[in-house]
């Protein structure tokens, strides 16, 4: 067994020390990081993007642009899977139909997103680091978005943008002026995650590799 995923936790928390370099557009020091995080953990690439996302405003017509974009990769990288698989043998751990843990990541992702759009909007009230935290959202939104039906490194990639859930969300809640509105939401957010636990207990699959 190897250590992935003790090497992606700890090329998550390298990702997050370049955040400053995002917002400030130090990109030798960012590109430095990222180099030393993905020496760790190839899959951490995949946060570069965050330096190139971040300067465009958000955007509702943007966000729905990033959901079409998250739907047409899906299919493209499910053609290409099937298309490995019919030739190479190896890449069958990667094709799920349907997989109902991916789907519940989905809605959760979706439900997640849409709320903290509306209790942050209007955006241009936002600073520098909310507005950061909310493209990682929105890339995690994207993420669960291509990876239905199926799983393998994919679904690995999230855990580089989840941190910003942890402290985003929370801050949308607490500019709930109604304490009732902020138990039932706290309560609801608790659910849905509780569920999503459940389901990655009982996920599993097998890679040849």
């Amino acid at each position: 067994h190897s250590f992935f995923l003790m090497r992606q936790s700890l090329a998550v928390a390298i990702c997050l020390y370049s955040i400053p370099y995002i917002i400030d557009r130090k990109y030798v020091k960012f590109l430095l990081i990222i180099f030393i995080a993905y020496l760790l953990h190839n899959t951490a690439i995949i946060f570069a993007l965050l330096y190139f996302i971040y300067p465009k405003q958000i955007r509702i017509g943007d966000i729905v642009k990033y959901g079409v974009s998250g739907l047409v990769f899906y299919y493209l990288f499910d053609y290409t899977i099937k298309i490995a698989v019919s030739y190479y043998t190896g890449y069958e751990g990667y094709l799920y139909d349907l997989d109902i843990q991916n789907l519940t990541a989905l809605m959760i992702s979706l439900t997640v997103l849409i709320f903290i759009l509306i209790q942050l909007s209007p955006f241009t009230k936002l600073n520098n680091v909310e507005r950061l935290f909310i493209v990682m959202v929105i890339l995690i939104t994207f993420i669960d978005i291509s990876r239905v039906g199926l799983s393998g490194t994919i679904g690995r990639i999230n855990q580089y943008f989840i941190p910003a859930i942890i402290i985003i969300l929370p801050n949308a809640i607490h500019t709930m002026r109604s304490k009732i509105m902020k138990f039932y939401s706290t309560s609801a957010v608790i659910i849905l995650y509780f569920i999503m636990m459940v389901n990655q207990m009982n996920y599993g699959f097998k890679l040849a590799f």
